[in-house]
């Protein structure tokens, strides 16, 4: 038989001076091939989390990459399945996760907004946003020039009601 399992993925030791600024995946999707007694014995079991060593995968590159290959990757999902389980496919197939250690930086958020009211009715008090600074991060340090981050434009008129509206920075 074959089947695909969600096998969730933790990454520790991870340094308190580390910020990771790459998505690291909850999961890894693995196509599995075996005998359904096989298959049986694992669900009944549960699929065991795949934990991964930070400094494992770390080199000591100036690129601050933390790399686990498809060939580590697939050999350690082994791990987790029985000896005779085959991996057919993973995906993702590998990690890369970018991180840096070098502190963020907090700049205000500049909203670029043009907001108007339909007739009969007004705009009552300031336009408000949900974060009005934010924390940037970046592989080899920002530079010291960044003073802030504007939003995209955004334009609405005949607003007659309270309006919630999500845009995206710069």
């Amino acid at each position: 038989m074959q089947r695909d399992v969600d096998v969730p993925v933790a990454i520790y030791n991870v340094p308190d001076s580390v910020t990771v600024l790459s998505d690291i995946p909850a999961s890894i999707k693995v196509s599995l091939r075996d005998k359904g007694s096989v298959f049986l014995r694992n669900k009944l079991s549960g699929t065991k989390t795949l934990r991964i060593d930070w400094p494992e995968y770390v080199g000591n590159t100036p690129d601050n990459t933390f790399r686990m290959t498809k060939v580590e990757l697939a050999a350690r999902m082994r791990e987790n399945f029985a000896q005779s389980t085959q991996i057919q496919s993973l995906s993702p197939d590998s990690l890369r996760l970018n991180y840096t250690t070098a502190p963020g930086i907090r700049v205000p958020v500049l909203l670029d907004a043009d907001m108007t009211a339909a007739p009969g009715f007004i705009i009552n008090g300031p336009i408000t946003m949900s974060a009005d600074s934010v924390t940037m991060y970046a592989v080899q340090g920002l530079p010291s020039r960044i003073k802030l981050v504007k939003t995209q434009a955004v334009s609405r008129s005949n607003l007659s009601d309270t309006t919630h509206i999500v845009i995206r920075l710069m």
